[in-house]
């Protein structure tokens, strides 16, 4: 009989989630170069909301589906959390100082 542990899962789910997360910074930058001009400084506005739910939402799937597969290492869940909450918080600092 062989006692050896059973090999682990890739943590593919886990760089999904990160690659999820870091998508969205990208795609309001699309949807804000490729739209028209705008009158009233709202274009957009619910449009970057949805996309970044919407990626928010596929980042915590992703991220519970790995952890539920028992994906190693588990730190990666954190660096999608960075990837997700980073760019806004970075944002949020930013005017706030200006």
């Amino acid at each position: 009989m062989n006692s050896a542990s059973p090999p682990q899962p890739r943590p593919l789910l886990l760089w999904l989630a990160i690659a999820t997360a870091a998508m969205h910074a990208p795609l309001i930058w699309l949807l804000h170069t490729t739209g028209g001009p705008c009158p009233d400084g709202l274009c957009g506005f619910w449009e970057s909301i949805l996309i970044w739910m919407m990626c928010a939402f596929f980042t915590l799937l992703l991220s519970v589906l790995g952890w539920l597969r028992g994906e190693r290492p588990r730190s990666l869940i954190l660096l999608a959390m960075a990837a997700l909450f980073g760019p806004g918080v970075v944002l949020m600092l930013k005017s706030a100082y200006v």
